[in-house]
């Protein structure tokens, strides 16, 4: 049976939302799920219940990287007039893919419950993973509170900026930094100062972190 990632998610405060922007909510999930599948990464996601969805990843070890850039995407499009960041709670689950429905919502495996389960008991954290190996959530457990505190207060003009990074996988490169700058018609010390006040690197490390200790499981 494959390993996979699932992410259950839903929007927050989405009832405070106003209609007119619903279909920028849903360009958003539709932007990462095109800008992030790859020839190494799958991303499928549906929507449910309205403010409610849920992704497959594959590999796996992407799934924390998909679930942090649905999170930095939201946030970059929150409107200016908008009362409060968009944003996203996010379970994200490890684990075997036992059927496959045609439709996401009804497929089922081991990832679909531990995502499904962990959601469950995120009160007021917006991020959570959860594996099959008790070494790896203990881990990640504690390194995760503190992902999703520095996610939650990213500002909107970060966001655009950790997001641009986080899709070109590339992170902390200086090239990269300056030819992002220019397609975001931003100076390249404004969009360096953007992404240390996000604290890009501390998430891009824990990205890494979490994707080697994935990836020493399912070998």
């Amino acid at each position: 049976m494959d390993v996979i990632g699932v992410i259950t998610g839903d929007i927050v405060n989405s009832t405070s939302i106003g209609p007119e922007w619903r279909d920028r909510i849903f360009q958003s999930l539709q932007a990462v799920q095109a800008d992030f599948t790859t020839a190494k990464i799958d991303v499928k996601y549906e929507m449910f219940r309205g403010d409610s969805f849920q992704v497959v990843v594959h590999p796996s070890t992407a799934t924390l990287l998909i679930a942090i850039a649905i999170r930095i995407k939201l946030i970059s499009q929150t409107p200016d007039d908008c009362g409060k960041k968009w944003d996203a709670r996010v379970s994200v689950g490890i684990g075997h893919y036992d059927f496959e429905s045609s439709t996401i919502v009804t497929s089922d495996g081991e990832a679909f419950v531990l995502s499904g389960r962990r959601f469950d008991t995120l009160k007021k954290a917006r991020l959570a993973v959860q594996t099959p190996w008790d070494a790896v959530n203990d881990e990640l457990d504690v390194s995760t509170a503190f992902a999703d505190d520095i996610i939650t207060n990213t500002t909107i003009k970060q966001a655009v900026v950790v997001y641009e990074m986080l899709q070109n996988h590339t992170y902390t490169d200086s090239l990269t930094q300056a030819t992002l700058s220019e397609t975001l018609n931003d100076s390249k010390a404004n969009f360096s100062l953007k992404w240390q006040r996000a604290k890009g690197n501390l998430i891009t490390t824990y990205l890494k972190r979490a994707e080697k200790l994935i990836l020493t499981h399912i070998r």
